[in-house]
């Protein structure tokens, strides 16, 4: 699509109040001339909340041409000056500086609408034979970012140490969220409960037999499981022992 250029055009509003200077403007003699979307007073009178605006809309008037399109890099023209909205998924109306538009599906209830679609193309790709191929590649997953520095962090410095262990440095995420010193809500609680040992032995006796029972089952549960480590370090010393013999 090509044409001649010209500017120091000027587009004026129906009721001639607004004008606004046109930038530098493309000929083209193969415009849309597509009348069927055009919002018409018969359209918003059909809708509640559009009905007090439907009077600020032109008739339809099948002689006039189609011969300006306005684009976006002229912004002024699509400033919202007041704007009109109704229930989901209705049309709603705005107030440019030029006058009244209607945005939606404006055919009546969705029905009888065309059968055909305008469309100009824009932009052809010098190669398009590769898009729609498919490859090894398509179902690979691809890493995230932190996947990639997760990777190169345990690249780098993932090591063993002198008893054979693996160590990593952690944490992973950079920077480390640090947490909020409590020293003065620690030291708040350890008071209160000096304060209740001193006012109330009773109270003091039921807190100490509860920690010493809670204690004595933690040593009790850490004692069984080092006796049941205990025990397989000495199956398996035996069965080594066993096998060298043999």
């Amino acid at each position: 699509m090509s044409g001649r250029r010209a500017s120091g055009f000027v587009v004026e509003s129906l009721d001639g109040q607004v004008q606004l200077v046109l930038p530098t403007l493309t000929e083209c003699s193969d415009l849309p001339q597509n009348r069927e979307e055009l919002p018409t007073p018969d359209i918003a009178i059909r809708y509640n909340h559009l009905k007090e605006m439907a009077d600020n809309l032109s008739p339809l008037d099948p002689d006039c041409k189609i011969m300006l399109l306005i684009g976006m890099d002229m912004t002024e023209a699509h400033h919202v000056l007041e704007q009109i909205i109704g229930p989901r998924n209705a049309l709603f109306a705005q107030k440019l500086p030029l006058g009244w538009v209607v945005i939606g599906n404006t055919y009546l209830c969705g029905i009888h609408t065309p059968d055909d679609v305008t469309a100009y193309l824009t932009h052809l790709a010098p190669d398009t034979s590769a898009i729609f191929e498919r490859t090894v590649q398509n179902d690979k997953s691809i890493l995230s970012i932190e996947d990639r520095q997760f990777l190169t962090l345990m690249k780098t410095y993932l090591q063993k140490d002198k008893d054979g262990n693996w160590c990593s440095p952690l944490p992973f995420r950079t920077p480390r969220r640090r947490l909020p010193n409590n020293r003065a809500m620690v030291l708040h609680g350890a008071q209160s409960l000096e304060k209740i040992f001193h006012t109330d032995p009773l109270e003091q006796e039921h807190i100490i037999a509860f920690m010493q029972k809670e204690y004595r089952q933690e040593c009790e549960t850490l004692q069984a499981s080092l006796t049941l480590l205990e025990n397989v370090k000495i199956r398996r010393l035996n069965t080594s022992i066993s096998i060298r013999d043999a």
